[in-house]
């Protein structure tokens, strides 16, 4: 009974993922950005890469957030017309935050009837999510009950 339970969420996983996949690709359309300033100084990225490091150091075992979320101010063009917009960015501690420095490029989902609606959550993320679902399914079958 269970493992029916178990599957169910994995088909629901699933089917949220591909329906987030298809509305990414029917009613948005890709834009690379570049990042014009973030919320954060220079200091304050260099502190939290520092520490991040330093506390990977001193307790491998722990639980440390490697990944921090940060708001990003982007320029982008569409349609010969450039439009910026602020949006949340997902940024690796570990790597000094240099995907979020001034002058670096990320990928945006943009609203084609209205370009100034975009965000930074493509379909990786749902891709993600579905080897996850397929992964619980397969260890759902070795469930005895």
């Amino acid at each position: 009974m269970v493992q029916y339970g178990i599957y169910a969420l994995a088909a629901a996983m699933v089917a949220g993922s591909v329906a987030r996949i298809a509305f990414l690709l029917i009613c948005r359309r890709p834009v690379a950005a570049r990042v014009c300033g973030t919320d954060e100084s220079v200091l304050e990225r260099a502190h939290d890469a520092a520490t991040y490091r330093w506390s990977r150091y001193r307790d491998p075992l722990g639980d440390h957030d490697r990944w921090k979320s940060v708001r990003v101010r982007v320029a982008y063009v569409v349609d010969a017309v450039e439009h910026r917009a602020d949006v949340r960015h997902t940024v690796d501690r570990a790597r000094d935050m240099g995907a979020a420095l001034p002058d670096t490029h990320i990928m945006l989902w943009y609203d084609p009837a209205a370009p100034d609606r975009v965000t930074t959550s493509g379909p990786g993320a749902a891709m993600l999510t579905i080897a996850c679902a397929a992964l619980l399914a397969i260890a759902a079958r070795g469930v005895p009950f």
